[in-house]
């Protein structure tokens, strides 16, 4: 078994052993705009726009990690499993969330395991 393998599967045991406190989470791609070469435009390509529901962990920031600049205090951070996304997560992406439409503000990937994103509410 490879470590990437190893570090999954001790990754899909803690979310079996969270059992009820994992939660359902949407992760939203769109396109925002990208410059086509051809035309010298700035497009969307709705081809681009892509989601996937899975679960995640949620864990509030302490109020330590909190401080008003990169993190606000209301952020949380949701943990998601690799093995269970359609597409890498990244900032600007949108995740649906505890019945709202969260930003991703930021993303750690964790030895291509697990996601420990940022998510922010909208202003």
């Amino acid at each position: 078994m490879s470590w990437l393998a190893l570090i999954q599967s001790n990754v899909d045991m803690a979310f079996n052993a969270v059992g009820d406190l994992a939660e359902a989470v949407t992760i939203e791609r769109t396109d925002t705009g990208h410059y086509d070469p051809d035309t010298g435009a700035i497009v969307n390509d709705p081809a681009l726009a892509a989601s996937f529901d899975t679960d995640c962990i949620p864990d509030a920031y302490s109020a330590s990690e909190a401080n008003g600049t990169t993190i606000m205090a209301a952020d949380t951070r949701a943990y998601v499993r690799a093995s269970k996304c359609a597409f890498e997560p990244t900032a600007n992406h949108r995740a649906r969330f505890r019945d709202e439409t969260w930003g991703i503000v930021a993303v750690n990937n964790h030895a291509r395991a697990m996601y420990e994103l940022q998510l922010r509410r909208p202003t």
